[in-house]
């Protein structure tokens, strides 16, 4: 990245995001940049999801210290204090959204996906493989035209209690983000009444949606595998999903589904059969003009037949 843009950059961030920016070039020097990103997300996912995972706290501990051991004690220092400025980045995010329904629109708003945007304008994804990130502004604009019918919304949270999202190709978890503010400015409570599932086969993509939806407060179940094949290697679950016990909340809502979709059918087939009408009577002269019409043709059948 050339100095301009350096500079611009510089400019353009909040002091939290600039503070990353310039931790991570001076790793940069030593380290590859996007081994260096992919593991300051990778540890910092793992930090945050063992304080409420314990199922999958040893695993993913090792894995931490694996990490661990291609940087010196002084890096690791480093890495910590990157994830620091993050809180602080996210703290000041949500802090500045205000109360539900309030519609503020604070100055961050387009910044939605903060560590999409950090990816790409460091310049370490690969063009090739379609390492891109839509921009905060069209994110924006998408969620609301998602959430555009707020009685449909009404309609799903008096029938459910909340709402869901399915994102099978989640990226870097902006999309989720921009609908909860979107649902947020609505006048809604997303850590009560949003629910998002995310999906992606690249694991940098998995990190930092975990990552982003855990800091924004968001429940979500954010899953490394195939949307396509259903293939699974990995799930993530978001601190409000674990301690707001969504676990229960989304298995009592597939009963309720199974239960409705069970009556659907059972009234299905208990509905009467559909009454056939009889043919109607054919007069008699009618039909002995049939029968002697279909006498003689038998006849003719009959007579032509080689003998």
């Amino acid at each position: 990245m050339g100095r301009r843009n350096r500079n611009q950059f510089s400019i353009n961030v909040d002091p939290h995001q600039h503070a990353i920016v310039e931790i991570m070039r001076g790793l940069f020097l030593r380290h590859n940049p996007y081994s260096v990103f992919a593991d300051f997300i990778e540890m910092s996912a793992i930090a945050l999801s063992n304080r409420f995972d314990f199922a999958q706290r040893d695993g993913r501990e090792k894995r931490y210290l694996e990490i661990a051991k291609g940087y010196t004690p002084e890096e690791v220092t480093k890495i910590a204090n990157m994830f620091a400025e993050l809180l602080m980045c996210y703290r000041e995010r949500t802090d500045e959204l205000g109360s539900p329904g309030l519609g503020m629109r604070h100055q961050f708003n387009n910044d939605v996906d903060v560590l999409g945007k950090l990816f790409s304008t460091l310049e370490i994804g690969n063009d090739r493989m379609g390492q891109f990130f839509t921009p905060g502004c069209v994110q924006n604009f998408m969620a609301q035209m998602a959430l555009h019918d707020e009685d449909k919304v009404r309609e799903q949270l008096r029938e459910h209690g909340f709402v869901t999202v399915l994102e099978p190709a989640c990226g870097a978890g902006g999309m989720v983000v921009a609908l909860a503010e979107a649902f947020h400015n609505l006048g809604f409570n997303y850590p009560t009444q949003f629910h998002a599932t995310c999906v992606d086969k690249d694991r940098l993509c998995v990190h930092m949606t975990y990552l982003q939806l855990s800091l924004r407060g968001i429940p979500a179940i954010v899953v490394h595998g195939d949307s396509l094949t259903l293939q699974t290697w990995a799930t993530w679950y978001t601190p409000p999903h674990i301690f707001l016990g969504w676990n229960a909340k989304l298995q009592k809502r597939r009963e309720a589904e199974r239960a409705q979709k069970a009556v659907e059918q059972a009234e299905k087939l208990l509905q009467p059969a559909p009454v056939v009408s009889p043919l109607p009577e054919m007069p008699p002269a009618r039909e002995a003009r049939h029968n002697r019409k279909r006498r003689h043709q038998q006849a003719t059948v009959s007579a032509s037949s080689p003998q």
